[in-house]
């Protein structure tokens, strides 16, 4: 009996270390590819609020007639295209984001992108930030950015509260500014160490082989 409970916490132990593995909750098209649009945001994501674009450093707002208040110094370091949404004076909002799955409950995740205040020369061109709202809860914004031609990498730390939950990305403040977001991406805070773990798989498989041969035996 001592023997099979052991066998039975063994296995229990490699399931959790198996799940451990797991990969981590992740966006889709976390790089925001797509062909360049005004009002749509790329394939993966949705409009929450407002008319995000789709954009690249020839292509302000998704067109090509409306320039930048600082002209990027080039794609983020992601690369490709990216996401640029405004907010405005008098409460106007540009929102987007997806429904993402797999987190595990207490958990705690960190969102990571790169971020730059480009502004558009049709009057945003404002100090703001990038603030993010996870299952309708704000945890968090990015460093406050004024006008300027670089890309900066930023992010927020959240504790998950359910399996799924909707990620969505804005501006914080009420001011007239445009801000531009790519790649984009989720990993669980204080992982355990990939080694660490591997580790622990093979003893615990080691610890379970030597209980096969302990049972055989008697």
């Amino acid at each position: 009996m001592k023997i099979q409970i052991l066998k039975s916490a063994a296995i229990v132990s490699l399931f959790a270390i198996g799940q451990s593995l797991m990969a981590d909750p992740a966006f889709v098209n976390g790089s925001l590819t797509g062909p360049i649009a005004n009002t749509l945001p790329p394939p993966g994501w949705s409009t929450i609020a407002g008319t995000p674009d789709t954009m690249d450093a020839a292509h302000n707002v998704g067109v090509t007639y409306v320039g930048y208040g600082a002209t990027p110094s080039g794609p983020s370091p992601d690369g490709g295209t990216w996401v640029g949404f405004a907010n405005g004076q008098g409460g106007y909002k540009e929102i987007f984001g997806q429904m993402v799955s797999g987190f595990t409950v207490g958990q705690a995740y960190q969102i990571s992108w790169y971020q730059g205040n480009f502004g558009a020369d049709v009057g945003y061109i404002g100090t703001n930030s990038i603030a993010v709202t996870v299952g309708g809860v704000y945890v968090g914004s990015g460093d406050t950015l004024g006008l300027s031609s670089n890309w900066y990498s930023d992010s927020v730390t959240f504790v998950a509260s359910a399996a799924n939950l909707q990620i969505n990305f804005g501006l914080t403040d009420d001011v007239s500014a445009y801000l531009s977001i790519d790649g984009i991406s989720l990993s669980a805070a204080n992982a355990p160490d990939s080694g660490a773990t591997i580790a622990l798989l093979g003893v615990a498989g080691l610890a379970l082989a030597g209980m096969r041969r302990k049972v055989r035996r008697a």
